[in-house]
């Protein structure tokens, strides 16, 4: 049987509260220190008849402001709020609140109306008592609650709440729940006792943006230290070898940040198993990150795959998350691009297969240069969600991190780590903006980088730079090749490499300083010439590369049918200049022509794919091969349907059938043949 996580309970917020008259499990022998940090505490509660969380929390918040409030808002992430707020008490006195939508990242929310408003440099005490939504819950499978489950105050600073600000936080939390159930936190465990079959925890956590709560019937856990560093991995039983070898990576992870950075920013990192898809992961909420399953489905990418995606979310617990913060109003492309960056460090020191970058980041920038995205990073998320597009792939993890590639190559990689650092040192706690990263790469770089920044950041600019000509002329023995270079897109770079590739098969490299829309360079040899490359190494996002790379012509394939526009997938794939013998190249436009209604150049398309598969059924391909020709026969006999070939489409249904192996596929194509009889 399939086992799932049971039970998530995710809190992530940006309250601002301060703490009087403690409650009475707060073991004043490990008192936080509340000089810094503001500080909350919940009773916490889940109910497992009627799957909520039932809760109550607590604070004293003070008005810093020079104008009295008469209002306070809150963000909680459920549509029906009046239902599940009982009482909001301020001051002692029960107050009326009123559903607010708050637009930076869609959070919902809630606003206290105040009967007496709240005084300049006034402290005022909330308690509010509420439940959770009702988790969804299929046969006592799966139960989950998501980001923002309890009412959390907006940030607050001169006078205005800001909802699209962080913040860090101490906070104690009492958490109760049964006994059958294994809890993952993202708090260190001062005391944990049973009564009665219900485990009663004691947690507490110091300067987070979040505090994660995960139950699970089903967790196995392994644990070890590095560093005085807790660290578990949690597993289901099926995924044993790969919850010892996450534990292994994250060890090694966390050791090489210390050493690297200097500290690790929390004292305990939880991993916990995800979806049952090797998609990736994310970090869950302060000090939890999250692993998808299914790594077995990677073959032999699959250790190179777990070891990367280990590090790049541990090294999130460092950047735009939990310990640097940056407003939500914009995409991560702060946090995310300093966190890649942070990873690959530790690729680099461990010489781990680094071409999983371009995989994972150039290719989905380009893919969205060549399907016409517009990929400027500071956007605001409200922008990007009506563009409808794969904006976290294309632009905050794909541009942002190819932005800041460049940056260093602009600054030189040495100086670029002490900007690295000087973050690192002096940004705790702090909502990084665009204007002061400038700020802070100017002065420690001494260069003037506002042309970089305006076109890497603030622009949808396209690296495009090309060998317009290359002429050769010979004086005695010697030969000279004059290359000139032209610059067609908007983005510029201050040097480039162009690769001179002789018949000796050695290949010379020359470093041109940028000179301009058009400019040329010389070399003299007594060799010939077989081939000009522009940028041999691959180190810049040209669009001449993507234009001869079918993964990224592919991907931009996907962001196009993802927004429905086949047309230009068509004018795409025929428009450039690549291997062609790529049954997958055909496929695509065969899919595109039956999307647009053009069924007879679909058809054509793919018997033509079928005609290349067929020669490949018996190679190493055979798998891919295979599966080409499932997708491809089926497709042709649903197009035969709607031209109304009943006999061709039958046809190819028999066909399928013959392929499949699984009983519900065999039931889908026999339905099909049903329909047509």
């Amino acid at each position: 049987m399939k086992t799932k996580v049971l039970i998530m309970l995710f809190f992530i917020t940006t309250t601002v509260i301060l703490c009087q008259n403690k409650s009475s499990f707060i073991d004043t022998s490990k008192q936080i220190n509340l000089e810094n940090y503001n500080y909350y505490e919940l009773d916490v509660k889940f109910d497992k008849k009627s799957n909520q969380m039932i809760a109550s929390q607590r604070l004293i918040w003070k008005n810093n402001s020079i104008k009295p409030l008469y209002s306070l808002p809150f963000k909680l992430n459920y549509n029906n709020v009046d239902s599940l707020i009982d009482t909001v008490i301020v001051n002692g006195i029960g107050c009326h609140f009123e559903k607010r939508t708050i637009n930076t990242n869609n959070y919902d929310g809630f606003e206290v109306i105040l009967d007496k408003p709240i005084e300049p440099n006034k402290e005022c005490i909330i308690k509010i008592n509420f439940k959770t939504d009702e988790a969804y819950n299929e046969k006592d499978k799966e139960i989950a609650f998501y980001n923002f489950w309890f009412p959390s105050l907006l940030f607050f600073e001169k006078g205005i709440f800001y909802p699209e600000k962080q913040l860090l936080f101490n906070s104690r939390m009492n958490i109760s729940y049964p006994k059958k159930y294994k809890i993952v936190l993202t708090g260190l465990t001062e005391s944990s006792y049973e009564n009665m079959g219900i485990i009663n925890v004691k947690s507490y956590a110091k300067e987070v943006t979040g505090f994660g709560i995960i139950l699970s019937k089903n967790y196995l856990v392994e644990e070890d230290t590095v560093n005085n560093i807790i660290i578990k991995s949690y597993y289901f039983e099926d995924d044993k070898k790969w919850g010892h070898k996450i534990l292994e990576y994250a060890k090694d992870i966390v050791k090489f940040y210390i050493d690297t950075i200097g500290f690790y920013p929390q004292p305990i990192l939880s991993i916990v198993p995800g979806a049952d898809y090797p998609m990736g992961g994310f970090p869950v909420a302060t000090n939890i990150v999250c692993i998808h399953r299914g790594l077995d489905n990677l073959k032999d990418k699959a250790e190179r795959h777990a070891h990367w995606i280990t590090a790049h979310e541990i090294g999130h617990q460092y950047w735009g998350f939990n310990y640097i913060l940056e407003p939500l109003d914009y995409p991560h492309w702060f946090g995310i691009s300093m966190g890649i960056y942070t990873d690959r460090l530790y690729a680099k020191s461990r010489k781990t297969d680094e071409t999983i970058y371009d995989e994972k980041f150039l290719t989905p920038y380009l893919g969205g240069v060549l399907s016409e995205i517009n990929t400027t990073i500071m956007q605001t998320v409200d922008t990007l969600n009506k563009q409808k597009i794969d904006w976290n792939n294309i632009i905050v993890h794909g541009k942002s991190y190819t932005a800041l590639e460049l940056l260093s190559n602009e600054i030189g990689e040495d100086v670029f780590f002490k900007v690295f650092k000087y973050c690192i040192e002096n940004y705790k706690g702090v909502n990084v903006t665009f204007d002061m990263f400038v700020n802070t790469c100017e002065n420690i770089s001494k260069m003037d980088l506002k042309n970089f920044f305006n076109q890497w950041y603030l622009s949808n600019a396209v690296l495009d730079y090309r060998i317009k000509d290359v002429k050769i002329t010979k004086q005695d023995s010697i030969k000279k090749v004059l290359i000139k270079i032209i610059k067609n897109g908007d983005a510029v770079v201050s040097k480039i490499t162009v690769g001179i590739k002789l018949n000796n098969d050695s290949l010379i490299k020359l470093v041109v300083n940028e000179k301009g829309d058009e400019f040329q360079v010389e070399y003299f040899t007594n060799l010939g010439v077989s081939e000009v490359i522009i940028d041999p190494d691959k180190e810049l996002p040209l669009l001449i590369h993507a234009e001869n790379n079918f993964d990224i012509i592919n991907k931009a394939g996907n962001f196009l049918r993802n927004t429905g526009k086949f047309n230009e997938i068509i004018k795409l794939y025929q428009s450039l200049q690549f291997d062609k013998t790529l049954e997958s190249y055909w496929y695509y436009i065969a899919f595109s022509y039956g999307h647009i209604g053009n069924y007879q150049a679909a058809i054509e398309n793919y018997q033509h794919v079928l005609d290349m598969i067929n020669s490949k059924l018996l190679s190493p391909d055979r798998e891919k091969a295979e599966f080409f020709k499932k997708s491809t026969l089926l497709n042709m006999g649903i197009i035969y349907s709607q031209m109304g070939k009943n006999t061709d489409a039958v046809d190819c249904f028999n066909k399928v059938l013959l392929l499949v192996t699984s009983s519900s596929d065999k039931e889908y194509i026999n339905q099909l043949i049903k329909e047509l009889q």
